[in-house]
């Protein structure tokens, strides 16, 4: 079980209002396979619309990457929760695409900042944005390992009920 498979299970039956964005797998025999970005309430899709598609997976095995989907999509998911703050707010997952997305990074400190919950996942590399969240002295950060990921699962599911 992977980090965001984790935030999944503790999200299950969640009883109160959620807000964020999730980053989802795809796979389409047209396309490729590659990642899209979703609001955190919003059903999967096998056929994301190509201004969502974060990343895509070319022949040669090369990542293609879209950073302009955070400034725009993942941006207007952000101001929502700054808007309507919700009682958690997910972010699954935080790391290098967003590197450029200086507006989208923003709006992730300005959540940060906000009197809610925040339940994210964060790629384990160090860069300037991901490198300043795990800085914050509001932010705990878990290594998920099979070994650990029963604990972290109760742990967790305290900590958001």
């Amino acid at each position: 079980m992977g980090k965001s498979t984790l935030l999944n299970r503790i999200l299950d039956n969640y009883p109160l209002k959620t807000g964020g964005f999730r980053t989802l797998p795809f796979e389409n025999g047209h396309i490729g396979r590659g990642f899209y970005l979703a609001a955190s309430d919003e059903v999967p899709v096998a056929n994301p619309k190509p201004e969502r598609i974060i990343a895509l997976r070319a022949e040669n095995g090369r990542l293609q990457q879209f950073t302009g989907v955070f400034e725009t999509l993942g941006v207007a998911i952000l101001s929502r929760c700054l808007a309507n703050i919700p009682d958690l707010i997910i972010m699954d997952e935080l790391g290098f695409i967003e590197n450029e997305a200086l507006n989208f990074q923003e709006l992730v400190f300005r959540c940060l900042d906000l009197p809610a919950l925040v339940l994210g996942v964060i790629k384990p590399l160090s860069t300037p944005f991901l490198d300043c969240i795990r800085a914050r002295r509001d932010v705990a950060t878990f290594t998920v390992t099979p070994a650990n990921r029963e604990e972290l699962f109760v742990k967790l599911r305290q900590q958001v009920l």
